[in-house]
């Protein structure tokens, strides 16, 4: 948990699993391994510089997925959640009716960790398996941002104050 001076704000922080970062590293040695041969030999020639630039792409995702960073931040007018650097929302916290806390967050409920994005369930910022706040919006939106701090985040959501 992170506060800061002025508009009292709090962040509450999702770090990225060891898991996650070595999947990212492994991805990263792949695509140079493949993607660096077929960059050096593209040339000019359209179908290889497609395929480098694809290879390009895919190191890039790989990177950003390896850094990504579950976040939720609270000041007094609104709640920020984001899955850096890939999605961030902001959400007035008058929107807000509920922030429950949820003990394990499922990953079978939403179909995989990362962000998910599910119709009639909402929206996901997992890992799996970790506490979780769940934001329940007037329009019935739905989101659950696991945290290694949930329950104080629920607390700093309930009570409008420090957690």
């Amino acid at each position: 948990m992170i506060e800061s001076g002025g508009m009292r704000s709090t962040t509450f922080r999702r770090r990225t699993p060891r898991w996650v970062r070595i999947v990212g590293l492994a991805i990263v040695c792949v695509e140079v391994s493949i993607g660096a041969p077929v960059a050096i030999s593209a040339g000019f020639a359209p179908p290889l510089l497609f395929i480098g630039s694809a290879v390009l792409l895919g190191l890039l995702a790989a990177v950003a997925v390896s850094m990504a960073t579950i976040s939720l931040d609270v000041d007094e007018h609104a709640i920020t959640v984001r899955f850096w650097p890939i999605y961030r929302k902001v959400i007035a916290v008058s929107d807000v009716i509920s922030a429950t806390l949820v003990e394990r967050a499922s990953v079978a409920e939403f179909g995989g960790v990362g962000l998910r994005m599910m119709p009639r369930r909402g929206v996901a910022l997992l890992w799996g398996g970790s506490p979780a706040v769940q934001l329940t919006l007037r329009d019935g939106q739905r989101f659950v941002v696991e945290l290694d701090e949930a329950p104080a985040a629920v607390a700093r959501l309930s009570l409008g104050g420090p957690a």
